[in-house]
């Protein structure tokens, strides 16, 4: 069977029979999706473009697509298709319309052998978004409160006691990144699962979706330095100085850490500015020391806390 028709079969599972797992033996493992004229849509690696085929299936349960051209050779062809569906759950934020849609699109396909190792899509969700009543994905708040509502925010946010984590992989070269995460809990414990929020500007973003694994390294109290290090936007060696060893799946462990997760990628999930990384637990370390603990816009050590009664 030619790739184009292997291609074909998979989308048709895809796309109008609903399964998310449909393309997992056809993408390359470093495969990169790339979207154009889609906001609220960046770069993705498998994952990540499972992840899109859900929220698209949940936004759209009856979503019927048709793959109405095909131009090119085996190895790299274009595709124009075109779907429809009714907005019967949220998208993008947009809460169910009841709308019944249409949308269209072009897709680029390059194949490394008998894998696809690359796709652009031209999707022009704007359209899309105009039909579901929408103008934009950010819609400004309106009146006075709008300039207020973010320093209240922060302020607000500071009142919440977190932990202070350093997030790391490994990139396609095998070379550690990472950087440091307010934003990580736990999502289950049967089965252990976590997560963490990456912003969309951040450097490591675009790597994170190309990982297959992360570490999740809880700093203690006499690690301030790193945890300041690993802040810093100006630090281009984040790793410099600083102890680790590679876990089982490759994500760096830095060493002497109040605790230590690492865990496989399963799912990205855009959220506004930033992505949600959801991660299967693989392994974990603790140890006896006091993390260490940001609050008020300050690091403290937690062994100085006492219980409430």
């Amino acid at each position: 069977m030619s790739n184009r028709d292997r291609y074909v079969e998979v989308w048709n599972r895809a796309f109008n029979g609903g399964d998310p797992d449909a393309f997992a033996d056809l993408l390359a493992p470093d495969y990169v999706r790339h979207y154009s004229q889609s906001p609220g849509f960046s770069d993705c690696d498998s994952q990540g473009f499972r992840s899109t085929l859900l929220m698209v299936r949940r936004g759209f349960p009856d979503i019927s697509s048709t793959i109405d051209d095909i131009v090119g050779d085996d190895d790299e062809f274009s595709i124009r298709w075109s779907s429809s569906g009714t907005h019967l759950a949220e998208f993008l934020g947009v809460p169910a319309t009841g709308r019944t849609v249409s949308t269209n699109g072009i897709t680029v396909c390059r194949f490394k052998g008998n894998l696809v190792q690359e796709e652009w899509v031209a999707w022009n969700l704007g359209d899309l978004l105009k039909a579901l009543g929408v103008s934009e994905l950010r819609l400004p708040i309106a009146g006075p409160a709008s300039k207020a509502l973010p320093e209240a925010v922060r302020s607000a946010h500071r009142k919440f006691v977190t932990g202070v984590t350093v997030v790391a992989g490994v990139d396609g070269q095998a070379k550690p990144f990472g950087l440091v995460v307010n934003a990580f809990m736990s999502v289950s414990l049967h089965p252990p699962t976590i997560m963490f929020c990456v912003s969309k500007a951040s450097r490591s973003h675009e790597i994170f979706l190309r990982a297959k694994a992360f570490s999740v390294n809880i700093l203690c109290a006499d690690q301030a330095d790193i945890a300041r290090q690993f802040a810093d936007p100006a630090c281009s060696e984040k790793f410099a100085g600083v102890s680790w060893r590679a876990g089982d799946l490759g994500a760096p462990l830095l060493s002497g850490c109040a605790a230590s997760f690492e865990a496989r990628i399963t799912e990205c999930i855009r959220a506004s500015t930033h992505t949600i990384i959801v991660g299967a637990v693989s392994s974990v370390e603790t140890s006896e020391r006091s993390p260490l603990i940001y609050m008020a816009g300050e690091l403290h050590d937690s062994a100085g806390l006492r219980p409430v009664a």
